[in-house]
């Protein structure tokens, strides 16, 4: 990466990096003095995160609704650390959620996915017109608000 690409990421760095990275800091601590049976989940959730968002950006490589982040955050593969994080954050605190209500086991995980992807609706969004990643092949004014509909779906799996 060049100075100049690192000077106009600096911002982006400051202002998403650090603070989600600070923010998964204090989410381990909390959990290491709460619920300390929940890292296990945590180290499993940041797995299949990084397996997940890998393998789609490879897949979905140079296709029309693919997709491929900015390459000046740190990446773990193809996918920025804060990405990975977020999604810890995100799928555990939908699970939790949706602990607190009175869903049936079997229809937990589809509401916990549906919290999820409420989030994502937005998340995406923004995450675009800010240039975190890129949709291939996709206009701003295309799909949901520049964000094609198969993003969404995986969530649900």
């Amino acid at each position: 990466m060049d100075l100049k690409t690192l000077c106009n990421m600096i911002p982006m760095i400051v202002s998403v990096e650090i603070p989600i990275f600070l923010l998964f800091i204090g989410f381990v601590v909390y959990l290491t003095k709460k619920d300390k049976k929940s890292l296990k989940l945590v180290f499993y959730l940041i797995l299949y995160a990084l397996l997940f968002e890998n393998v789609n950006v490879i897949l979905s490589r140079n296709n029309v609704g693919g997709y491929y982040y900015n390459p000046g955050f740190i990446l773990l593969g193809h996918v920025p650390l804060f990405v990975v994080l977020s999604w810890v954050m995100i799928i555990y605190s939908s699970m939790r959620i949706t602990d607190s209500f009175s869903f049936s086991e079997f229809s937990k995980p589809f509401v916990d996915a549906l919290l999820a992807v409420l989030v994502d609706l937005s998340v995406d969004v923004v995450a675009i017109r800010l240039g975190f990643w890129f949709w291939q092949g996709y206009r701003l004014t295309a799909g949901w608000f520049g964000v094609p509909g198969n993003n969404f779906i995986g969530w649900l799996l």
